[in-house]
């Protein structure tokens, strides 16, 4: 029963992702979502109480991946300098080539405050945590100037500011198509300032 749950479940999801790609999350219906997916909307609330949860569902699923995807890559590589520029330049392409739920965060952002505000603390909170480590790492190594602790945190939520911006300016926004280009000058920057 579980593994049949799992496939209506997920049948469920691909096809909301399809819709909210084409009507965004404000006009999105759970109707829109059962007719797309083949299901009755009864189905739908067996498995989602709003389009909101199930839109949070995918989110909180891209963001496991592509975390999960960027720590497999670190893990090849053992100096935190090389770990930070992998991280932003495999964060940085995975989010380029998913750019559906990107951009509906970035569209709804004013309609749907709440709903956006956690699904972006969720994910800040994730790369905190994992930034934090290459920099304690770089701190231990000599890689990187000594930190206090406290120093730590907040060079790692400054991080992610800075690479969250550039992620919806340039990426989303599609200002840029050589992702790469730019997130190896972003890394150069971060990790070697702009000194000849």
């Amino acid at each position: 029963m579980i593994e049949k749950d799992e496939i209506v479940k997920t049948s469920i999801l691909e096809a909301a992702t399809k819709v909210f790609q084409k009507w965004g999350l404000h006009k999105t219906t759970m109707e829109d979502i059962a007719h797309a997916a083949g299901k009755g909307k009864s189905t739908l609330y067996y498995y989602f109480k709003s389009k909101e949860e199930i839109f949070h569902t995918i989110a909180t699923q891209e963001i496991t991946n592509i975390t999960r995807l960027a720590e497999e890559a670190m893990s090849k590589t053992a100096k935190a300098k090389d770990k930070l520029q992998t991280y932003i330049s495999m964060v940085s392409q995975e989010i380029h080539e998913r750019t559906v739920i990107y951009s509906i965060l970035v569209g709804e952002i004013t309609q749907n405050t709440q709903l956006i505000d956690r699904i972006q603390k969720n994910f800040n909170e994730t790369e905190t945590r994992l930034l934090e480590k290459v920099l304690q790492l770089g701190v231990e190594t000599g890689e990187f100037k000594s930190l206090s602790n406290e120093n730590i945190a907040k060079a790692a939520t400054l991080l992610v500011t800075i690479i969250r911006s550039f992620e919806v300016d340039l990426i989303v926004n599609k200002q840029i198509q050589d992702v790469g280009a730019y997130s190896d000058l972003l890394s150069g920057i971060l990790l070697n300032g702009l000194k000849s």
